[in-house]
């Protein structure tokens, strides 16, 4: 389906049309901005286009606005209640209440798919996120990214794109031999060995556990018993990581986020990938050799310095290993490469689009997004890391103190390249002074209502066409209300095109704080039994849409509170 600002650029782009040849300019490529007002005097919608257009072609642009707007005032007079010009030649439009009621049924008649788009075939996206190091227990910033990601898929999938999402395990490499050799060293510990644990190992306590569970491991631990300290290791290390992966899947499915593959850097190694990157690199030019080592021309691409590909010893460096990762990812048949990265990543950006380039990829192509650092307040107070965490919150215990709505919430409500303050006390409360908690209760109290209308015999008829619409937006709470729920999908649309899923929590706020009002202001079960069903009509309309955008961000839509 068309959103309304869309419905509004064709008009405008048809009004320009009949006025092109009078002024003389083309329509080609031109983008037709389409802005909602801060102030309500200045209409529903509002563009610029006319005065852009005049501004580049050195003409008075309230000539060519006055035109434009005569044409419009000839073209599609059920959609606007009027349209009127304001100097120097801005074009504000009044939706007319036909439009809005119109829109009403659409909503009710669509129901969850109010907004979707239809499926493009030719776009297939992979999505990256979370991919944290299978060496500890999920902590809060990866809580974050998991919610970005998953409620970002969802939207774009809403939208009509093919979205893949994938976690890449880093199990291979100096971080996991050294993981393996921290579970050894907890295991003497365990079995009564006076040793210390060396200061470059892995110092949380979380390890104690999968040494515990080794050593339960009867098979295993029998295995290893009587092998040197290098072989031990690497079986440790391999048991390890599977069992902190299985871990991390578990937190993840409480968080309600899962993922169509989780992709094994250990299994990359094993192929031919790595291999097959550097020769394509070497075909392209885009390497050369300096002291035994081999370097992409990562400086061609604003980054600081040429980056190691191949150290002296012939063993590829990280980069290099992750540049055959994203040569596969396109490989696999993806046209658009999405990375959620940690805050640390952010010099990594420039040489991994320049690789990327180097084969010969389009710089559009591939699109980072960092998702920044998580901060949790108690009382306005930093919280101490944990110990046994190992320096880090846990995405579980997150999940135990505040539940997976207000933590996937507070998470999406800021811009993810923001730092989060994450206010606990706020997050535990059970009050309107609780973001996801208000909106989730105008959910409830919307189910509530119906509970009340079928107590007194106040229910909908199965033929909507029945209702006498006509009786509502007869008010101002009314009025805002619909312009709001038709504004959904252009909200969907931005949050895809700007891949920016918080905007949804900022929409939700904004209804809840609508429906309230309206509440407050305005009975919905009233003597007038056309009225009574008309708002309850209303009412069912703002439902099916909190339903939908909750439901994109992972959030329940609860019955009752």
């Amino acid at each position: 389906m068309k959103t309304v600002i869309e419905r509004i650029k064709e008009i405008t782009k048809s009004g320009l049309k009949k006025i092109s040849s009078k002024y003389n300019f083309s329509l080609d490529g031109l983008d037709i901005e389409i802005e909602i007002p801060k102030e309500e005097k200045y209409g529903d919608y509002s563009t610029p286009v006319a005065f852009n257009l005049a501004r580049s072609m050195n003409i008075n642009p309230f000539h060519v606005a006055r035109d434009l707007l005569e044409t419009l005032n000839k073209i599609n007079r059920f959609f606007f209640k009027k349209i009127d010009l304001v100097p120097p030649g801005f074009i504000n439009f009044f939706l007319s209440r036909k439009f809005l009621l119109k829109e009403l049924q659409e909503i009710s008649s669509q129901k969850g798919n109010y907004g979707k788009a239809d499926k493009d075939r030719e776009d297939k996206i992979i999505l990256e996120f979370v991919s944290a190091n299978p060496t500890g227990p999920l902590n809060v910033v990866s809580a974050r990214a998991a919610s970005v990601g998953d409620a970002l898929g969802n939207i774009l999938q809403f939208r009509g794109k093919n979205v893949f999402k994938e976690y890449y395990i880093n199990d291979a490499g100096g971080q996991v031999d050294l993981l393996g050799k921290s579970v050894l060293y907890r295991m003497k510990q365990r079995s009564g060995k006076r040793v210390k644990l060396p200061e470059d190992c892995y110092q949380g306590e979380y390890l104690i556990d999968v040494a515990t569970e080794i050593m339960k491991d009867k098979s295993f631990y029998k295995k290893i018993k009587n092998l040197n300290e290098k072989e031990s290791i690497e079986m440790i290390r391999d048991y390890t990581v599977k069992s902190i992966v299985k871990s991390q899947k578990k937190d993840l499915k409480a968080f309600q986020v899962e993922f169509d593959n989780w992709y094994s850097e250990n299994r990359l190694r094993k192929s031919k990938a790595i291999d097959e990157v550097l020769d394509l690199l070497k075909k392209k030019g885009a390497l050369y050799d300096n002291e035994g080592k081999v370097y992409f021309r990562s400086t061609s691409f604003g980054d600081e310095k040429d980056r190691v590909m191949v150290r002296e010893d012939g063993t590829p460096t990280y980069f290099c290993v992750d540049s055959a990762y994203h040569l596969d990812k396109f490989r696999r048949g993806f046209t658009q490469v999405i990375d959620l990265w940690g805050p640390d990543h952010h010099g990594y950006i420039p040489r991994m689009k320049g690789v990327l380039q180097s084969m010969g990829f389009t710089e559009d192509s591939f699109q980072v997004f960092i998702v920044q650092q998580v901060n949790l307040l108690e009382k306005n107070e930093k919280i101490q890391m944990s110990k046994r965490a190992g320096n880090f919150v846990l995405m579980r215990d997150l999940l135990k103190d505040i539940g997976k709505d207000a933590a996937r919430f507070f998470f999406l409500h800021r811009t993810l390249n923001s730092h989060l303050d994450f206010d606990m006390e706020l997050a535990r409360k059970q009050s309107d002074e609780n973001p996801v908690f208000y909106v989730q209760y105008a959910h409830a109290r919307i189910c509530s209502i119906f509970k009340q209308a079928e107590s007194q015999k106040a229910k909908l008829p199965k033929d909507r066409s029945k209702i006498k619409l006509d009786l509502l937006a007869e008010n101002k709470e009314e009025i805002d209300l619909i312009k709001k729920l038709i504004d959904f999908p252009d909200t969907i649309r931005e949050a895809a095109l700007k891949f920016q899923p918080g905007l949804i929590t900022g929409y939700l706020l904004t209804i809840a704080q609508l429906f309230h009002k309206f509440y407050t202001e305005h009975r919905v079960l009233t003597k007038n039994k056309s009225l009574t069903l008309a708002r309850l009509y209303l009412v069912e309309c703002i439902k099916i849409i909190l339903k939908i955008a909750l439901d994109l961000i992972g959030i329940k839509a609860p019955e009752k509170m």
